[in-house]
Formats: C-alpha cells, sequence, structure tokens
C-alpha cells in the first residue's frame, strides 16, 4: 500500500484520479490521502518489448478472475483526511479506483479469439448465441469468467451496437 499525500484536490488534475476532482471537491477542505495499492510486477509484465505470449497474458487473466474475491481490496484505493491517519478506525471519504485496477484497463493484454492482444475496454464479452461476435474483437471463448464483477471491473463491453456492424459513423 502506497500512500499518496495531497494538500488539496487541485494536484490530482496530474494524476491518473483527475476525474475524480469534482466529487471529492465539496468532501475535503483539508489534507487528505489516497491509499493506493499497485502492482509494478504486473506493469512490468505488459509494457515489455516482447508482450505477445498470449498464453502468458490468458493465464494472467485466468489467475485474476480465479483469485477475484481473495484479491478485490487491491482494485480500490482509499481517500482519507490526513487527520484520521493514525486512527484505530479508518473511515475512508471515498474510494476510488486504484492504480492497479486502472493500470489493468490501460494496457493491451486481454487475448482475443483472433490471438492477438487488445485493452479490455476494446474488448467484448458475449454470450455464446451471439451471432455478431466475429464481426469484433471479443474474449476467447477458451477463456470462461467466473466472476461478473471481474467482466464489471475491466469494462468489458457487452453488447453490440448496431453502428458497429453496420459500420455506421
Amino acid at each position: 500500500m502506497i500512500d499518496n499525500p495531497f494538500i488539496n484536490v487541485e494536484p490530482l488534475a496530474e494524476t491518473q484520479w483527475s476525474y475524480v476532482i469534482a466529487t471529492l471537491v465539496p468532501l475535503l477542505y483539508e489534507l487528505f490521502i489516497v491509499k493506493d495499492y499497485r502492482c509494478d510486477e504486473f506493469d512490468a509484465l505488459v509494457s515489455a518489448k516482447h508482450n505477445d505470449d498470449i498464453t502468458r497474458y490468458t493465464q494472467i487473466l485466468l489467475y485474476l478472475d480465479c483469485w477475484y474475491q481473495s484479491i478485490s481490496a487491491y482494485y480500490v484505493a482509499s481517500v482519507i483526511r490526513a487527520r484520521a491517519r493514525h486512527a484505530t478506525t479508518l473511515a475512508p471519504v471515498k474510494g476510488i479506483e486504484s492504480s492497479f485496477c486502472l493500470s489493468l484497463r490501460k494496457h493491451s493484454w486481454i487475448p482475443v479469439a483472433s490471438g492477438q492482444l487488445f485493452k479490455p475496454t476494446d474488448v467484448y464479452f458475449l454470450p455464446l448465441k451471439n451471432p455478431f461476435y466475429r464481426y469484433v474483437p471479443h474474449l476467447d471463448r477458451s477463456i470462461s469468467s467466473r466472476h461478473t464483477n471481474f467482466i464489471n471491473l475491466l469494462i468489458f463491453k457487452q453488447e453490440i451496437a448496431s453502428m458497429t456492424i453496420y459500420g455506421i459513423p
């Protein structure tokens, strides 16, 4: 766990948490800390020059899915008031996505049926009976997910818009 101290919400504009500034402004009027989780090992794996080993990424995906319940706490960072840091009961002001969670979404590491790697936000997770699955990058059907929450965390697309199929801009 990493403590990231901030004097106010303005410095968040230079971080991956810039999207929560508007939410935090009315909640924080003092020093605060973001208690964050990172996974440097994951970042190193997906940032490597030769990161096209589909089997490796399939195994990582299956592992994270299998252990979702056990490691789900690492997907959330806590925003706490600095004065409450040493209190016995720590009540976060807000929960936000951790650096690890954001890293999972940012990198192209999801194996799709064509044998390529995509960002999770560009991959479709479709029912087996969807007739249009072959027209979009979709999660390889040999990979089955046990946790809907994990699929939602990665922000896989779950419906194909007609504009996508017909190529209408």
